[in-house]
């Protein structure tokens, strides 16, 4: 079985979860099983997280941070590149890579337009890490 037939087999299996169950406790570290995912494979497949805000948004908020970016700097990594901007016809985001030794990530948080005419915006967030070339 591929690593990426895996991964979305446990995706699949971590995403049921987390919207199946109304126990607090368990959502709170469903965010941090897919950093802890991303850190230990660090192949570079990138893992978006639907879901993992509850409200939608009409504008972009001065200042942004991640979820999956604060799970990074609790675990040692640091904020080494910031930046944002829009995807032709796709999403606007915001992007913020971490480094801790060899290992770099990379946090999108993504503005997804839930209908053309919409002004309000879904908000997804995804990481990647990678093992650094020695």
């Amino acid at each position: 079985m591929s690593k990426y037939v895996k991964i979305t087999a446990v995706l699949t299996v971590c995403t049921l979860a987390f919207f199946c169950t109304e126990q607090t406790h368990q959502s709170d570290s469903f965010p941090e099983n897919i950093v802890n995912l991303a850190i230990t494979t660090h192949d570079g497949h990138i893992i978006e997280i639907p879901g993992l805000y509850d409200s939608l948004v009409s504008v972009l908020p001065a200042g942004e941070t991640t979820k999956l970016g604060a799970i990074l700097s609790a675990k040692g990594f640091t904020l080494t590149d910031t930046g944002q901007g829009n995807w032709n016809k796709g999403p606007q985001y915001v992007e913020r890579t971490y480094t801790k030794g060899t290992c770099t990530c990379t946090v999108s948080k993504m503005y997804y337009q839930i209908t053309t005419d919409s002004t309000l915006l879904e908000i997804h967030e995804s990481i990647n890490c990678k093992e650094l070339k020695k």
